[in-house]
């Protein structure tokens, strides 16, 4: 069967008919206003508004000021400045990290740029400083994750003096990691004093859109860019002239963000995690990784399978004997040893589990789990560690030791690799693993031109593949006294109401009120609006599963819940 499959995302949730396009977008990426009483500040300085901290700063600028609005949004004007910096967001002031927060620092924005000329260099993202750490000159780090720029390429490799790794995909977005050494101005200081610079370059502009900056710095740290006290995590808009020597420059125009927020999330189990392929040869093998293998598995894209018996319902396998198996070719992108996570569904029949077992090439057992949940669409995720696989392409078989079981994914990690061992695929190779958003590219050095750089565009963003094909939940044997589910069940929830539940023919059935699960407790799989996985959240039985996603992020909002092949767009109210 040579199905294709795509990652789950904007094309399937429109498939699943969830969303307009226009609805996909964040919410916030329509915002044309600000809220509240806004403070204008024309003087190089920093205060608080609102929840929030400012700061603004301008060197030989005419006419530069700022405004910012108690909500976190600021508007942002330049005129003849060498360099102007606005941002806003959150100063911290209890020696933490970011590893002591009750959860993952977010950025969100939207940019509006407006007039601008005279940018030779420029940073929009998120920009902040971290104090004693260890090994950093005078213990300083000041940071960014540029995501946009208000000059005509994105920075490059003279950002820094070391380029540690590339490709690494956090939030949807492809960055490219650096260290560099300056001397110059910092914070609480009165003099110009050595520190580092910790810089995540995208590879392409956004106007819009989140970013995770506490997955930049976990990413940071496994290259081995070390972590210290926070100083402050906001967003900033900077650009700057490169002032020849007895001449002037400047820059103009505004950049406006009618929507900016930091805050902490209350995730504890963060999913915006990037994998680590670090170019410098005594950086960490411990990676977490996604890629070729690492990757995900889809069952109903299995290559060839054992017997006729076993069925494709949707984005799930059924009808499943025991002894049945599917084997895919996948590409093993290093030697090591794998976590795999197996999203699947039992009927609890007198405890009776099923066994998953995974097998390679010549039959060698890798590794198994068993399987029991209190239905076929009480999905949950069930996970093993593989012994070593050696990079290269291999054959996989998984077999279903236990039968009667249904399972979508199987998703792979890293546990501990070999980086030396890469294995770089054929470019026709059709492994049908997915590509997924956190594998970073080697360079072949970590030394970088600290000179000017070359006149290059950004590179172009591949767009998302997504999962066009249907879905439903089954059992062991469906027969026509026993079809496969075509909308909500109400085994499930208890009610329908709570979100807006899209059936198997993609039609929305509006709820309300909230949902809570009268069966059992199960784990439930959450994405955002734009298809962005935020994990699992486990709900107890009997449980608001609004309350169950507010204790888990913390954020009102719309999320997309999804448990084996159902989903729901769930509005969250606090």
């Amino acid at each position: 069967m040579n199905k294709r499959f795509f990652s789950f995302g904007t094309a399937a949730l429109l498939s699943l008919g969830l969303f307009t396009p226009q609805a996909l977008a964040q919410d916030f990426c329509s915002a044309t206003g600000h809220t509240g009483q806004g403070v204008t500040v024309s003087n190089s300085g920093s205060n608080p508004v609102g929840d929030y901290h400012y700061e603004l700063w301008y060197d030989y600028a005419t006419n530069g000021y700022a405004v910012f609005y108690p909500d976190g949004s600021m508007d942002c004007s330049m005129d003849g400045a060498g360099d102007y910096l606005c941002r806003i967001g959150l100063k911290f002031n209890n020696g933490e990290t970011y590893k002591d927060l009750s959860g993952d620092i977010i950025a969100e924005y939207k940019l509006v740029k407006k007039n601008i000329s005279g940018v030779d260099y420029s940073y929009v993202g998120v920009y902040g400083w971290m104090k004693n750490v260890p090994g950093a000159p005078n213990g300083l780090v000041e940071y960014y994750v540029v995501d946009n720029t208000l000059s005509q390429w994105m920075p490059s490799d003279w950002v820094g003096n070391e380029k540690l790794a590339e490709g690494i995909t956090i939030d949807g977005g492809t960055y490219n990691v650096y260290r560099n050494t300056r001397n110059g101005p910092a914070i609480e200081t009165n003099q110009n004093v050595d520190f580092y610079q910790y810089f995540s370059i995208r590879s392409s502009m956004s106007d819009c859109g989140t970013i995770n900056v506490s997955a930049h710095m976990r990413a940071w740290e496994q290259l081995g860019m070390a972590m210290g006290n926070l100083y402050e995590a906001k967003v900033l808009g900077e650009a700057g002239c490169n002032k020849p020597q007895g001449g002037t420059c400047g820059v103009s125009g505004s950049v406006d963000f009618p929507h900016a927020k930091v805050y902490i999330s209350g995730s504890t189990t963060p999913t915006s995690s990037a994998s680590i392929n670090p170019t410098s040869s005594s950086a960490t093998t411990q990676v977490v990784a996604s890629g070729t293998m690492p990757g995900t598995l889809e069952f109903e894209n299995y290559e060839s399978k054992h017997s006729d018996s076993l069925k494709v319902y949707g984005d799930v396998i059924g009808s499943i004997q025991p002894g049945d198996w599917v084997e895919w070719t996948v590409d093993v992108s290093y030697t090591g040893t794998y976590t795999f996570d197996i999203l699947a569904a039992r009927e609890n029949n007198q405890g009776r589990e099923s066994t998953i077992s995974l097998s390679m090439d010549d039959g060698a057992s890798i590794g198994s789990v068993s399987v029991l949940t209190n239905g076929w669409n009480d999905y949950d995720t069930f996970s093993g560690t593989t012994s070593s696989i050696s990079a290269g392409q291999h054959k996989l078989r998984v077999t279903f030791t236990g039968g009667y079981v249904n399972v979508d994914n199987i998703q792979f990690t890293a546990n501990d690799v070999n980086m030396s061992s890469k294995y770089e695929p054929p470019s026709s190779s059709s492994s049908p693993i997915n590509e997924s958003s956190a594998s970073i590219n080697p360079t072949s050095s970590n030394s970088v031109n600290n000179g000017s750089s070359a006149s290059v565009g950004p590179n172009p963003t591949s767009s998302s593949p997504v999962n066009n094909g249907s879905s439903a939940s089954v059992g062991p044997n469906p027969t026509s006294s026993s079809p496969v589910n075509n909308g909500p069940s109400t085994n499930d929830s208890g009610s329908s109401n709570g979100g807006d539940i899209v059936d198997n023919n993609g039609q929305d059935v509006t709820a309300i009120g909230d949902i809570r699960l009268s069966l059992s407790s199960r784990n439930m799989l959450v994405f955002d609006v734009q298809g962005r996985n935020l994990g699992l959240v486990r709900v107890a039985a009997g449980t608001s599963l609004e309350d169950a996603l507010f204790a888990k992020f913390h954020r009102s909002g719309i999320y997309l819940v999804k448990q084996g092949s159902r989903m729901m767009k769930v509005r969250v109210n606090r």
